[in-house]
């Protein structure tokens, strides 16, 4: 008889939780026996939203909301709490640079890691999303792998940070 958990079972199945929770990588955040980070994906295209979701739901991460544009997902985090963001740069009524820029000057949103996936591949526009403090760069169209990629680096340098500042 296996003597592993169904928890241990569950995270064993996932690549991308394996490799988080292995790494200490996830904030608590209790979803049943089973620790995810909850992320939002922004982004105004309901298909690229659900492709997102698809990928990430497909790797065990199912704490997921989505928003279709930058003044929603200000509301959606306002009223939750999240590890991560995952954004479109061109949405109506707010984009992505304007959410960066709402988040960098919001105290409690200011450290929070945003992962712009967006077709945009001018270097002007890469320049200013860096300088507004993004965690990771994906190019549409994207391979799965290279979303996964991203999404455990960001969340690898997350928690790696809070353990650092938790040790001064």
């Amino acid at each position: 008889m296996d003597a592993r958990t169904d928890t241990e079972i569950r995270v064993e199945k996932s690549e991308l939780a394996k490799a988080i929770l292995g790494q200490g990588v996830l904030s608590p955040k209790p979803m049943g026996r089973k620790f995810m980070p909850h992320i939002l994906i922004v982004d105004d295209h309901s298909a690229c939203r659900s492709l997102i979701k698809m990928i990430l739901l497909k790797q065990g991460l199912d704490q997921i909301d989505e928003a279709c544009d930058g003044r929603v997902a200000l509301s959606k985090l306002a009223d939750a709490s999240y590890d991560l963001v995952i954004c479109d740069l061109f949405m109506p009524s707010l984009d992505g640079f304007g959410l960066l820029g709402e988040l960098r000057t919001k105290n409690v949103l200011k450290g929070l890691p945003v992962i712009i996936v967006t077709c945009e591949t001018r270097r002007d526009f890469i320049s200013k999303a860096i300088e507004l403090g993004i965690s990771g760069y994906v190019s549409k169209p994207f391979k799965p792998s290279a979303l996964i990629s991203a999404v455990c680096k960001v969340l690898s340098h997350r928690r790696t940070a809070e353990v650092a500042a938790g040790c001064q």
